[in-house]
């Protein structure tokens, strides 16, 4: 730290460090549901529905009884 190779931040919530992190803002929840666009949380929200949009396109595996 002395040397200034790496930085220490106190953060109280994990949004704080994503914005430390990314240099992005994190992103509130609108009274919609829906994340301040360009936001991480954002863009997240969108990444994980997609990925659950493409899985919704399988079969659900068998289950033994």
């Amino acid at each position: 730290v002395e040397k200034g190779t790496f930085h220490i931040y106190a953060v109280g919530t994990i949004d704080e460090g994503i914005e430390i992190l990314t240099g992005v803002p994190a992103g509130t929840r609108l009274e919609d549901g829906i994340f301040e666009k360009d936001s991480v949380n954002y863009l997240v929200n969108n990444r994980l529905q997609n990925m659950a949009d493409i899985l919704k396109q399988f079969p659900a595996p068998l289950t033994k009884k």
